[in-house]
This record gives structure tokens, C-alpha cells and sequence, in this order.
């Protein structure tokens, strides 16, 4: 129980950094690196849970778009990869948060001209140390 809400407080923690840092005019993804990070440390239902609140936090206006869609299913998605393939959590994290942001943004963007931006490799950096440290915070 107090894994889940050493969860729940990070969450809180990422999301009012990525709110604040977002009012200040930069914008990273660390919401989305926590959630990887989750997909490699908590149960099916807690990362259910965890992604459907950041969710709905994260698009607070009414409806429904395709990139909060990709949000959702990608942590899902390596939740399931974890299952499948046996891996140390702190590895499984670094592997999940670069595919994650792979496909985030290749999907998001619709092509591959993200990986020209100087923006997507500080927020993939980002991410990175974020998840990593979500990792070993909570395991």
C-alpha cells in the first residue's frame, strides 16, 4: 500500500513540475516518462489506474483525441512487454521510455521529423533521468 501511494505522490509531483515548467514555455513529457516507468513497477490495475488519472488531469477539456489515446495505450502497452520479457526494471525502464517517446512522437507527429528537433532529444534526456529515477524511488 505505501508503494502505491509513493506512486500516487510522484504522479502529483510530475504533474505539478510539468504544469509549472509548461507555464514557463517548456514542455516535457515527464507525466509520460512516470507513467513508463509505472508500467515496469506496479501491478496491471494500479498502471490502469495511474494512467487513467493522468489522463484525465492532463486533457481536462471535453473529448476525446488521438494523441491521449497513443498516452494511454503506450504505458499499457509496455506493461504487457514487461510481462513477456524478463528484465531488470531499471533496464526495462530506460528500453520503455526511449520506445515510448518513439512512438509518442512518430505517431503524434505523423512522421519522423521529430528526431530533427534539438526539443524531442532534451525531452527523450529528460525523460530518461525521470523514469530512472522514478525506478529507484519506488523499487
Amino acid at each position: 500500500m505505501l508503494k502505491f501511494f509513493s506512486g500516487i505522490a510522484l504522479l502529483l509531483l510530475a504533474l505539478t513540475i510539468e504544469f509549472f515548467l509548461g507555464s514557463l514555455g517548456i514542455y516535457l513529457n515527464l507525466v509520460f516518462a512516470v507513467l513508463i516507468a509505472f508500467a515496469f513497477l506496479f501491478d496491471f490495475l494500479e498502471v490502469l489506474t495511474f494512467v487513467l488519472f493522468a489522463a484525465l488531469i492532463i486533457n481536462w477539456e471535453p473529448g476525446f483525441s488521438t494523441t491521449l489515446l497513443i498516452f494511454i495505450l503506450i504505458p499499457l502497452a509496455l506493461y504487457l512487454f514487461r510481462k513477456t520479457t524478463p528484465s531488470e526494471a531499471i533496464v526495462g525502464v530506460a528500453i520503455g521510455v526511449v520506445a515510448g517517446f518513439l512512438l509518442f512522437y512518430g505517431i503524434a507527429t505523423t512522421g519522423i521529423s521529430f528526431l530533427k528537433s534539438l526539443g524531442f532529444f532534451i525531452d527523450l534526456i529528460v525523460g530518461l533521468a525521470v523514469g530512472e529515477l522514478t525506478c529507484i524511488l519506488i523499487a
